[in-house]
């Protein structure tokens, strides 16, 4: 049965370090294939020698909430991935450090880097957004053949909306838009779910 490497430094006060094993929990009890999903948390930290730490794991998640304490570990998860042709998910700067890793490993770029650890790098493949998405919304609609919303079972009859905040890390929310002064900020995502009747 699939036993997916949860790659990241939980806390619970992530929102989504929260919801993740509720998620994987409810596909678990829904899903007849899923019944033996069994899931463990890998701190970055403990990631010292990806091949054996990851070895026993069907696939790895490398989940939200970077910086990572250990970046090479979380890196090296995401070319263990790869390189074994596991099945991988990097989810919000999850997905920014395998932008980084595909790019120094696969496309060559040496020295590829994240501005949120390294802004005067040379090489930054993930920087600050172009546009402030502070406070957006926006409507959320789920394709009738997607899988998203065979999830939700049927099509919400009210506008689904996603909320989209953007701050900088480890700062409380700004108290108006940043100016083109300010360090750059990465974001954290979160999206309400749709709304039945």
């Amino acid at each position: 049965m699939a036993a997916p490497a949860l790659a990241g430094d939980s806390d619970p006060s992530v929102p989504a370090h929260r919801a993740i094993p509720l998620a994987l929990g409810l596909a678990r009890a829904a899903t007849p294939s899923a019944a033996g999903l069994t899931w463990q948390w890998i701190a970055t930290r403990d990631l010292t020698d990806a091949p054996r730490d990851l070895a026993a794991f069907s696939a790895v998640w490398l989940v939200p909430a970077s910086p990572y304490e250990n970046e090479a570990g979380a890196l090296a998860a995401v070319r263990f991935a790869r390189e074994t042709r596991r099945p991988f998910l990097g989810t919000c700067g999850g997905f920014q450090h395998a932008l980084i890793e595909f790019a120094r490993n696969v496309a060559g770029l040496a020295h590829a880097d994240h501005a949120e650890t390294n802004p005067s790098a040379d090489t930054l493949v993930v920087t600050r957004l172009a546009c402030s998405l502070v406070e957006q919304t926006n409507t959320l609609r789920l394709a009738p053949d997607s899988l998203l919303h065979a999830a939700y079972g049927r099509t919400p009859r009210r506008k689904a909306i996603a909320a989209i905040t953007a701050r900088p890390l480890n700062t409380a929310p700004p108290s108006s838009a940043p100016d083109s002064t300010s360090p750059p900020s990465m974001t954290r995502t979160k999206f309400a779910p749709p709304s039945f009747p």
